[in-house]
């Protein structure tokens, strides 16, 4: 028999495309920001990000014919305020040494988890028990790759005092992030990805620039400057490409390949930064994958009433 028209709208293809080409980016932006880290506050990071990606989107918008600036809807505010918030949290928490950089990158990436809890409720999304299943799959594949401290503990390098503040900080990140990204979902569908983009990143610049202002202690090297852009550049692509995403696919299905966005770092931070990748990793990158596959081929059903 033939597809639904509305469901096939719903769950395009294309969006899972879209979702690994958007997490490919986002792999190279955590790059990007842990070589930055090093020399730049995170709030200078931050704003650099979002101003970089405004710029971005609105090119990309001018390119396809778009207006760049749209009127903004309370709706697309609602969104704009809630990624801010997770941007300015997850570099924050990624720029605190307290904890190590995979306790914190596990933490902030459980966005999807959120979701698969969240969406049944916010946007009447059924998750299949296949999907159910595949999650919790793509978390321990994660957890494997980055293999945290807090999960296992290694008495030789035992957990820094007050990491529990960045790792708190990290899941409140994911949690504002999945909201976020459920706002994205329920945005008319006329609203081109770009416009999106670019009043999100314009006002989280805004934002993030007026922290730096009052709390960071001078301007950054110079050798700090080709990766803080090097990250927004990354990151406005991304982003383009997971509002995208966004839009033709259901929110707790197409979410979970944003997991690939870990493999690529830890791909990065083994090539570039010698950081050898162990067997547990490569194991978990295979689940990471397996889950994304597996949940990107089922369907997920609209709740019935």
């Amino acid at each position: 028999m033939g597809e639904d028209p509305a469901t096939a709208k719903v769950d395009a293809p294309s969006a899972f495309v879209w979702m690994a080409a958007g997490a490919v980016c986002f792999g190279l932006m955590n790059f990007f920001a842990r070589v930055s880290s090093a020399h730049a506050h995170w709030a200078i990071t931050a704003c650099v990000r979002a101003a970089v990606g405004a710029v971005v989107a609105a090119i990309a918008a001018i390119a396809q014919g778009h207006p760049p600036l749209v009127k903004p809807t309370p709706l697309l505010w609602q969104r704009t305020v809630l990624g801010t918030t997770a941007m300015g949290l997850t570099f924050f928490a990624l720029s605190d040494h307290r904890a190590p950089l995979a306790d914190t990158v596990t933490l902030a990436n459980t966005t999807p988890v959120f979701l698969a809890i969240l969406a049944p409720f916010f946007l009447q999304e059924r998750n299949g028990r296949r999907l159910a299943f595949a999650l919790p799959i793509a978390v321990a594949g994660v957890v494997l790759v980055l293999h945290p401290t807090f999960l296992f503990p290694d008495a030789a390098h035992p957990p820094q005092p007050g990491s529990i503040v960045p790792e708190s900080v990290a899941v409140v990140a994911a949690l504002f992030s999945a909201f976020a990204m459920m706002t994205l979902r329920k945005l008319q569908k006329g609203e081109n990805p770009e416009s999106i983009v670019v009043h999100f990143s314009a006002v989280a610049a805004v934002v993030m620039g007026v922290i730096a202002l009052f709390t960071a202690p001078g301007l950054p090297p110079k050798e700090s400057v080709p990766p803080m852009l090097a990250t927004g550049l990354a990151a406005g692509m991304g982003q383009m490409f997971m509002t995208r995403a966004y839009s033709l696919a259901r929110a707790a299905r197409v979410s979970a390949i944003g997991y690939l966005a870990i493999v690529v770092s830890a791909a990065l931070g083994s090539l570039a930064l010698h950081e050898p990748l162990s067997t547990h990793a490569t194991l978990g990158m295979c689940l990471v994958i397996a889950a994304g596959l597996l949940i990107g081929v089922l369907g997920i059903r609209p709740k019935t009433r």
